[in-house]
């Protein structure tokens, strides 16, 4: 029988954004990517993704880019055809 664990207690973070980078200018190739991005349209998901990280090496530059193209696609007309 498969036993369910308790989620984790919520954790301060281990690092400040501080630690991580001093000034956001420096994601600015990776927001120009996601607003150019948002402004097409894509027939899936896994083109969507292939997409928003082309040529992203980090996991923050992802994570941003993500983020920039949720905070200017509006979500509410994507459709994907699979």
């Amino acid at each position: 029988m498969l036993q369910m664990r308790q989620p984790p207690a919520p954790q301060p973070p281990r690092r400040r954004k501080r630690d991580l980078y001093l000034d956001p200018s420096i994601f600015e190739h990776v927001d120009q990517q996601a607003i150019a991005v948002a402004e097409s349209d894509q027939t899936s998901y896994t083109e969507l993704v292939d997409q928003l990280t082309f040529g992203l090496v980090t996991d923050l530059e992802k994570a941003r880019a993500i983020f920039r193209w949720i905070t200017v696609k509006d979500l509410n007309a994507i459709d994907f055809h699979n």
